[in-house]
C-alpha cells in the first residue's frame, strides 16, 4: 500500500489492482507502474515539481575522482597515520614521556567524568576492546574527552595467543597510530607495553622510545600460571629492549575480578 499526500492530492494503489496509474494536481505529476507477472515490480515516479516542493532527491550523486579512495583512507585512518609517518620499522615512533599520575581511570569513565576531575589522573584503556573502539573508528572525536588528563596510556587492543601474528601486528600498529595521534594533538601519551607468544617480540616494541615512562597491566594473569610466564617473559624482553628508567616505569596491577 502506497499513499502519498499533499493536502489535497492522493496517490493510492492496493496489491497490485492496476497496472499503471497517474494523478495529477496542478504542476505535481505522479505515475505509479505495477509489473505483473514473474519480474514484478512497483515504479513510481514524481516529477521535478514536486521533487522539490519536499526537498526530495533521489538522483543517484555523482562522486568526484577519487572520492571512494578517501574513503577508503579513512577506514585505514592514513589521515592520522601513513607509511611517511612511520619509521624503518613500519611503527610510528612514540615521544619520549617522563609522567607519574597520581591515580589511573578506565577510558569508560572518561566521557562522564568532568574536566577538573581528570587533573593528576591518566586514563588507561586496561578494559575490554569493545569499550574503547570507537576511538579507532572516530578517533577525531575524543580528542577533547582525553585533553584533560595529565596523560594518555596508549590503547591496549589484545593481542591473544590464538590470535595469528599479523592480527597481533595489526592492534599493536593500531595503538601506536592512535598515540602518535594523540601526541601530535597535545596530548601527553604513554607508551603501553603489550605482548604474547615470543614471535610477538619482533613487532610489539616497535615505535616504543628506550628510557621513558611506560604503562602494562596484569589483568588476566593473576590466576593463570601460563600467563604470568608469558607476562613474566615479556616483561624481561621489555626492560632489555627499552630500558625504562624504575623511576619513570610504572605497572597497572589491576585485580582480576575473578581473584575475589
Amino acid at each position: 500500500m502506497i499513499l502519498i499526500s499533499d493536502s489535497a492530492t492522493y496517490l493510492y494503489c492496493k496489491d497490485g489492482d492496476f497496472e499503471a496509474t497517474t494523478m495529477e494536481d496542478g504542476p505535481h505529476r505522479f505515475t505509479l507502474k505495477y509489473q505483473v507477472g514473474k519480474n514484478e515490480k512497483l515504479t513510481l515516479t514524481l516529477n521535478e515539481a514536486i521533487v522539490r516542493r519536499f526537498g526530495l532527491d533521489f538522483k543517484s550523486k555523482v562522486l568526484p575522482y577519487g572520492a571512494e579512495r578517501l574513503r577508503t583512507d579513512d577506514a585505514y585512518n592514513l589521515g592520522i597515520c601513513s607509511r611517511t609517518d612511520c619509521g624503518r620499522d613500519g611503527f610510528p615512533k612514540l615521544p619520549k614521556v617522563d609522567a607519574k599520575p597520581d591515580k589511573l581511570q578506565g577510558f569508560s569513565f572518561a566521557k562522564s567524568t568532568p574536566s577538573d576531575q581528570k587533573r593528576g589522573k591518566g586514563c588507561h584503556f586496561f578494559i575490554d576492546d569493545y569499550q574503547f573502539e570507537r576511538l579507532w573508528q572516530r578517533p577525531e572525536r575524543y580528542l577533547d574527552v582525553l585533553r584533560g588528563y595529565d596523560c594518555v596510556p596508549t590503547p591496549d587492543f589484545s593481542l591473544y595467543m590464538d590470535m595469528p601474528d599479523p592480527m597481533q601486528e595489526w592492534n599493536r600498529y593500531r595503538s601506536a597510530a592512535l598515540g602518535k595521534y594523540w601526541a601530535d594533538n597535545g596530548l601527553t601519551v604513554v607508551p603501553t607495553l603489550s605482548w604474547a607468544q615470543p614471535s610477538s617480540y619482533r613487532f610489539c616494541f616497535k615505535g616504543i622510545p628506550k628510557h621513558s615512562t611506560v604503562a602494562t597491566s596484569t589483568v588476566g594473569v593473576a590466576r593463570d600460571k601460563d600467563a604470568q610466564e608469558v607476562w613474566h617473559d615479556g616483561m624481561r624482553e621489555a626492560m632489555k629492549r627499552l630500558e625504562p628508567s624504575l623511576g619513570a616505569a610504572f605497572l597497572l596491577p589491576i585485580r582480576d575480578e575473578t581473584c575475589r
